[in-house]
């Protein structure tokens, strides 16, 4: 009678992870391909874990059930890593692509440094961003009035209490033509930064 309980769960085991297998499908990444690997992954833990079974603890269809959640959310989360992410395709940097030229080269070769500390955080603009960006500013502040321009140049260095403690000017004035930069600067392409 033991082996026929022994066999009843296992049945029990398999129909389950194939239930809830089905139910992962087309959803986190995973296609029908998955399948298999799927079900052996979840039928491997679980026999892994059946040993540390408690039947004073819970039902061992309970206690199935428990695991095998516990193990799907984590396939889940280990899914969505950044650097795993499902739509990505992976590929070795020393393979060969051909280049803009024709000419052979390693996509290792082909990765600029800038890209490189981009990819990585290290900056937020490449070089050559940087450098428009500058000639966006100096463009947008040769726009403005002399009064304001000068406004600007100052609070590179200096707050609004050190011009205002400079200058001798009020405040709320410093803080009305701040106003007045960020609305003239609206108007260029320099909106986001505004």
């Amino acid at each position: 009678m033991g082996q026929n309980k022994e066999t009843a769960d296992y049945d029990y085991a398999a129909r389950l992870i194939e239930f809830k297998v089905r139910s992962l499908i087309g959803e986190f990444g995973f296609s029908e391909d998955d399948r298999e690997d799927l079900q052996q992954d979840l039928m491997v833990h679980l026999l892994e874990r059946l040993p540390q079974y408690d039947p004073t603890r819970a039902a061992v269809r309970t206690f199935m059930d428990r695991i095998l959640e516990n193990k799907i959310r984590s396939i889940i989360e280990h899914r969505r890593y950044k650097k795993r992410d499902c739509c990505i395709q992976l590929t070795s940097l020393s393979q060969t692509i051909s280049g803009n030229d024709g000419d052979l080269m390693s996509i290792e070769d082909s990765i600029s440094h800038d890209d490189c500390m981009l990819l990585n955080g290290r900056i937020v603009r490449t070089a050559s961003e940087l450098c428009d960006l500058r000639i966006a500013v100096e463009t947008a502040l040769s726009l403005l009035p002399g009064n304001l321009r000068s406004l600007c140049e100052r609070l590179k260095t200096q707050s609004i209490a050190e011009i205002t403690a400079e200058t001798g000017e009020d405040r709320n004035r410093i803080n009305y033509k701040i106003r007045r930069i960020r609305r003239l600067l609206a108007k260029t392409n320099l909106k986001e930064y505004v």
